[in-house]
């Protein structure tokens, strides 16, 4: 992984040697957006590095991590449940939640916020995950 890191850090470098900074979705990719470390850095780096070899290999590596530490961690909710509902801190027939989805692609953290505000219940309490 740090191997990675360290080529895909030299392709970006050299990308910004060349004066080769890209602009997306109206974002130029600029000292000022790299230094904010938000949703729109995020999608300026992504749009900036979506055909370099190098990134594609990277993105596919730390996404294979996220879905096993994901996995990994279902597995140890569900047994932690499993052993909740055995010592009758939680009941056995619980109904099922609710599930909504959000979909992200494309919006800012702010809009993605706003979707997820209006999802809620508008009295009592609610879980989130």
């Amino acid at each position: 992984a740090i191997l990675a890191q360290e080529s895909l850090a030299q392709s970006i470098g050299s990308r910004i040697s060349e004066g080769r900074l890209g602009k997306t979705m109206a974002v130029a990719l600029t000292a000022e957006v790299l230094k904010a470390r938000d949703d729109k850095t995020s999608g300026a780096v992504i749009a900036f590095l979506k055909d370099d070899p190098v990134f594609i290999e990277f993105s596919k590596s730390e996404l294979d991590g996220i879905v096993a530490r994901d996995d990994e961690d279902g597995k140890k909710l569900a047994a932690g449940v499993e052993q909740a509902v055995k010592k009758g801190v939680l009941p056995a027939d619980l109904p099922p939640p609710t599930y909504e989805q959000v979909d992200v692609l494309g919006k800012t953290a702010d809009e993605v916020a706003d979707e997820i505000i209006a999802k809620l219940p508008k009295e009592g309490g609610c879980v989130m995950i």
